[in-house]
């Protein structure tokens, strides 16, 4: 079966000359049929006019010469290799010949003009203008000489071929030279008209070809004609480059070949639901393999359509969709990521606020307290279990992203060299430890502390994947993201100078699988009790919370390598940053307004502050504390307040207090971020922020640098 594209119309011919050749065919197997019978009836007449005039020369001329031309018309036919021209010449020559020897034999009453009229309108079907008008005065010569020769008598053998009572007068053969050169131009006339009309409409029907050929051949979708047996009838060009394949290589080939094995079943039934329903349009999806064995996703769409013998075919378009369904996965991934970080951020939230008073009042009763005494070691453990728990859930923040960063411009290659020691305290004696740091390393804002944990859970991963020990090597690399990268790999970042950061280890790799849910929390292939599956997390909310980007490749048994990309800084981000001096003294006699809605979260700093020697305002809601700003007759200097409140926000209820006291101050509590005094996680210059859960010194230090 041939693979070339048809144009469905059935009687649509594709050029003049294959029509011309078609025609030239058809009248040559007419000839050599009817030829092969008209040469046996001449035989027979040449003998009988032998034995008629017993002239033996007549009988032989008209024997050879009908044998040479049945000879002709024969060899014509059957010799392919003969030219179109040649072939055509011949054909011309044969009807020239039969008409010159019907002249001769029997003037005006044989089939000479006949044929002299063939080779005419043979002319004109096969070659041009000039040749038809060439064969019409060609012919009119030879009629007219013939009859002059036979009038004439010239010669002796035109006596000896020529019947006795054929001559007629010259009347008659200029009447009859008259008569068929009107006919002739007439019907040359009529001929000339359809050939033009019939080229016209073949060079239309050629470039409507070449239009369909072109959509066919070049559309980005993979057309496929399936017949009854799921065999390949044609496919498109761009449909077989899309699976590595030539045409020819696809011909004649199962459809269900280029089917993953599992699909195969599936595809068979929907294929014979075409055939069952054939009036309707189908549509499916399916997977298919390429020639390099890779998998591509395609949405099919199939309609059955006879063809020109009417058997039944399925045409099949076939749209590759691989990137929309990575770009829909990578979306119900982002969702999925996004959900389970509101619910994680929540429950932090809310657990922070259970720690803080936990911690506090540790704190406080550890003052009380002799460093020798079995209740102090006692409660150290509790603060230490409190702290174990502060640190979970600043994870759990981290990787919902509503952690407050406190951005500065740092040079990653400070942070990694200032790290070293510690990382090599983690990964041990029979890891190598190699870095690789580039030279004139773009800044980036970022917070040091988080770019840290970073590092130190990307460390542990790569120590923990290599326990017999293997390289780890740390790079930094100066990187442009261009368009097409960012459209591949991350969506949420612009394009532009980026700085690179990555970990990379010799360890037991990573199949696909576990490649696509390393970052999703809790998810761990530790043993129980060996891992909270928060380490990755961690590292993938942190990265995104600074705009940023990761990347991880790994094979089995090779090992694996994670890239970070974060947007190098602004050129306005380039000021010197300022540094909060740490106070000489934690007390105060400053008047210090409390606003926290947890009762617990609100004793506890109030207790705190007042011990310190601040007088304390208490307010359990922002209503309350408007109300106390109203009638407090004097100054109050700082303003301690939650973020998060029913009524209000801190930020809100902080503008409302400093329109009756314009001299406070204010000090933001939160457990995490929720875009109210922080912008994308980041906070925003000059805020004085104070991240719970805290301790009683780390309290005492924000206040007194916040009236500082």
């Amino acid at each position: 079966m041939a693979s070339e594209f048809r144009v469905p119309l059935p009687h649509v011919l594709q050029s003049l000359r294959q029509w011309q050749q078609q025609v030239l065919n058809g009248i040559l197997r007419g000839l050599v049929v009817v030829g092969l019978l008209a040469f046996i009836m001449g035989v027979q007449n040449a003998y009988q006019v032998y034995q008629d005039t017993n002239s033996l020369v007549r009988f032989v001329f008209l024997v050879v010469s009908y044998l040479i031309i049945y000879m002709v018309v024969v060899l014509v036919t059957f010799l392919r290799r003969v030219t179109f021209r040649w072939r055509v010449g011949m054909v011309l020559a044969v009807f020239y010949g039969l008409g010159l020897i019907g002249l001769l034999e029997a003037g005006l009453i044989g089939d000479g003009r006949l044929f002299l009229f063939g080779f005419v309108i043979m002319t004109a079907i096969f070659l041009d203008l000039r040749y038809t008008i060439g064969a019409v005065a060609l012919s009119l010569l030879t009629f007219l000489g013939v009859g002059w020769l036979h009038i004439s008598q010239q010669t002796s053998l035109l006596d000896t071929l020529a019947l006795a009572g054929d001559v007629g007068t010259l009347s008659d053969w200029v009447t009859g030279a008259f008569i068929l050169l009107l006919i002739t131009v007439a019907v040359v006339i009529s001929l000339v008209h359809l050939m033009n009309g019939l080229k016209l409409s073949l060079t239309v029907s050629q470039k409507a070809e070449e239009r369909y050929r072109t959509l066919y051949e070049h559309t980005p979708s993979m057309y496929f004609t399936v017949d009854e047996k799921l065999l390949i009838v044609s496919v498109n060009q761009f449909g077989a480059s899309q699976l590595g394949y030539t045409t020819q290589e696809l011909t004649d080939v199962s459809i269900l070949e280029l089917t993953p094995g599992k699909a195969q079943p599936a595809l068979q039934q929907e294929l014979a639901r075409c055939f069952e329903q054939s009036h309707q349009l189908h549509q499916w999806n399916t997977p298919m393999v390429k020639k390099d064995g890779n998998f591509i996703s395609v949405v099919e769409f199939a309609r059955v359509v006879p063809d020109l013998e009417g058997r039944l075919n399925i045409f099949l378009v076939c749209q590759d969709v691989t990137e929309q369904k990575e770009l829909e996965e990578k979306l119900r991934q982002a969702q999925k990521m996004e959900a389970i970080g509101r619910l994680a951020g929540g429950v932090a939230h809310d657990f922070n606020n259970l720690l803080v008073p936990i911690i506090g009042y540790v704190d406080l009763a550890m003052i009380e307290l002799s460093e020798e005494s079995k209740l102090y070691a006692d409660l150290m453990r509790v603060k230490e279990a409190a702290q174990r728990a502060a640190d979970l859930t600043r994870q759990i923040l981290a990787f919902s992203r509503r952690q407050v960063l406190e951005m500065r411009v740092l040079n990653l290659n400070e942070v990694v060299e200032g790290f070293k020691q510690m990382i090599q305290s983690l990964i041990g004696e029979d890891i190598e430890l190699q870095t690789s740091l580039a030279r004139s390393l773009y800044p980036v804002r970022a917070d040091r502390a988080q770019i840290e944990q970073v590092l130190m859970n990307l460390v542990l991963n790569a120590r923990d994947a290599m326990p017999q020990g293997g390289k780890l090597v740390i790079e930094t690399e100066n990187a442009f993201l261009d368009a097409a990268y960012i459209q591949k790999y991350a969506t949420e970042q612009s394009p532009g100078y980026h700085v690179m950061l990555a970990v990379s280890d010799t360890g037991h790799g990573m199949v696909e699988e576990t490649k696509e849910c390393i970052f999703e929390p809790f998810f761990t292939t530790k043993e129980n009790g060996k891992g909270t599956g928060l380490g990755l997390a961690t590292v993938f909310g942190i990265v995104q919370q600074h705009q940023g980007n990761i990347w991880v490749y790994s094979e089995l048994g090779i090992g694996t390598t994670f890239k970070i990309y974060l947007p190098c800084a602004e050129a306005d981000d380039h000021a010197a940053d300022t540094t909060t001096p740490e106070p000489v003294s934690m007390y105060g006699t400053e008047a210090v307004m409390v606003v926290e809605d947890e009762a617990m979260v609100r004793k506890l700093v109030c207790e705190t502050l007042e011990t310190h020697g601040y007088r304390i305002l208490e307010a359990g809601s922002p209503s309350h504390a408007l109300q106390l700003a109203s009638s407090h007759q004097g100054t109050i200097h700082l303003l301690v307040t939650d973020v998060i409140m029913p009524e209000m926000n801190g930020r809100d209820l902080y503008q409302k207090v400093a329109a009756i006291h314009p001299d406070i101050r204010v000090l933001y509590m939160s457990g995490y971020t929720d875009n109210v005094i922080v912008n994308r996680g980041v906070l925003d210059e000059g805020l004085n922020f104070l991240q719970k859960p805290f301790t009683i010194r780390t309290l005492t230090r924000k206040v007194r640098q916040a009236l500082s």
